[in-house]
């Protein structure tokens, strides 16, 4: 055996491979605040903590149950975004997009933005 072949079975060993990542897209962190509106009406503002072409996590919580529907507008984009709340935990509401190409054009728009400093 090589040095390298044992030197990585070795690591293996201590910090196994992760399992299988769920997530289609890659999630970048952004700190932007967005828009929430729900179909019963009324919007309110949350800060976008990490975003993708799929979705987002907003915080704090959204008041929809898992399955709920929502629209997504960022000041400075364009086109509003429907939504799904497909998750919530302690740190906000997983959204996930229903357009992944208009999603896609957000997330780039806000990883942009939030190099530049917001």
């Amino acid at each position: 055996m090589r040095p390298y072949d044992r030197f990585m079975t070795e690591l293996e060993e201590v910090a196994p491979p992760p399992a299988r990542e769920r997530r289609r897209f890659v999630r970048t962190r952004v700190g932007l605040p967005v828009t929430i509106t729900l179909p019963e009406g009324g919007s309110l503002e949350h800060v976008a903590i990490n975003v993708s072409a799929g979705g987002l996590l907003a915080s704090p919580v959204v008041a929809s149950a898992e399955g709920g529907t929502c629209t997504v507008q960022v000041t400075g984009f364009d086109a509003p975004l429907e939504a799904r709340v497909i998750s919530h935990r302690a740190s906000g509401t997983g959204l996930a997009f229903t357009d992944t190409v208009t999603g896609e054009a957000l997330a780039l728009w806000m990883v942009e933005r939030a190099i530049r400093g917001g």
